[in-house]
């Protein structure tokens, strides 16, 4: 069980970012299973009038790649689709069910792009509408990743 506290008082939310930044470097993680941010909650609170109870559960872990198992999906991709339509995105903590897998057997996620003119809702809004045409590179992105590895694990 890790924790951390933090006793900044910022609405804006920019100094409590950082400190918690510098809790998990100093902790060398990437997740905590309980942060303590009772000071900025209450001074939210209180400017508002407001009481407040925090409480926390956590269900979902963070997602963490294994490095092996990312390459060898960064190149099984880049082979198929070429160099110009594969995208390396930003790292960012991210919580998702996978990690439950991630928790168990090495593996990694990938993350398919489906925005185009008629498609450009974020996946967690009620409008979202899931864009079709990306079906098919999709699985042949992780048909190819799994004949791969197969023919790694056969030689």
């Amino acid at each position: 069980f890790l924790a951390s506290k933090n006793p900044v008082k910022d609405a804006s939310g920019k100094t409590w970012r950082k400190e918690l930044e510098k809790s998990l470097k100093k902790m060398q993680t990437d997740y905590l299973d309980f942060y303590y941010m009772w000071a900025l909650v209450t001074s939210i609170a209180e400017a508002n009038g407001c009481e407040v109870e925090l409480v926390y559960d956590r269900i979902i872990g963070s997602v963490i790649n294994s490095p092996e198992q990312t390459e060898a999906a960064i190149a099984a991709t880049r082979e198929l689709l070429g160099e110009e339509n594969v995208r390396m995105i930003v790292q960012f903590m991210s919580s998702e069910d996978f990690s439950v897998y991630l928790g168990k057997v090495p593996g990694c996620i990938i993350r398919v792009g489906v925005k185009d003119e008629e498609h450009n809702i974020s996946i967690h809004n009620q409008r979202f509408d899931f864009n079709d045409e990306v079906l098919p590179v999709a699985v042949s992105v992780v048909a190819n990743m799994a004949m791969k590895r197969l023919a790694q694990l056969a030689a």
